[in-house]
């Protein structure tokens, strides 16, 4: 299993919002996945989609994997810097308040995986095991006291 990596750094939205739209696409197939990020409202979907085509543009060119077996196994945001500037118009009279604009880091890492095939039933012919049988238990006779003396 080769794993493919993309990351975006520095992003210009809160982690928070972008888990919003990561949390829909995470574990999916990719052709599945940037399907639902075209159409999802979220301003994070629209950044998250950009990572997630680095990430198979990376899958396909560098390591020659093609994009119908590519899963998104781990979509991973963390907190990025903070950039902190004072607002006078938050806050009581004299004290102002702190605007905090919040920035992201983004991890998307790409997995190849086979696809399931259903497989068909058995024919009767061959018996199960036993533990899969059915096993007919008789209850055990219970003695009495009275029995036991006759």
């Amino acid at each position: 299993m080769v794993q493919v990596r993309a990351e975006g750094k520095h992003l210009p939205i809160s982690p928070r919002k972008l888990r919003l739209a990561a949390d829909v696409v995470r574990g999916k197939k990719l052709s599945e996945a940037l399907t639902v990020l075209d159409h999802l409202p979220q301003k994070g979907a629209k950044i998250l989609r950009k990572v997630v085509v680095s990430a198979s543009a990376n899958a396909t060119n560098n390591f020659s994997l093609s994009e119908d077996s590519l899963f998104l196994t781990q979509v991973i945001i963390n907190e990025g810097a903070r950039y902190k500037r004072l607002d006078y118009s938050h806050g009581a009279r004299f004290n102002g308040g702190m605007i905090k604009r919040r920035r992201s880091h983004l991890k998307v890492v790409l997995e190849e995986k086979e696809e399931k095939t259903v497989k068909t039933k058995e024919s009767k012919d061959k018996k199960a095991p036993i533990s899969a049988q059915k096993k007919k238990i008789k209850p055990k006779k219970t003695v009495t006291k009275k029995e036991s003396k006759k």
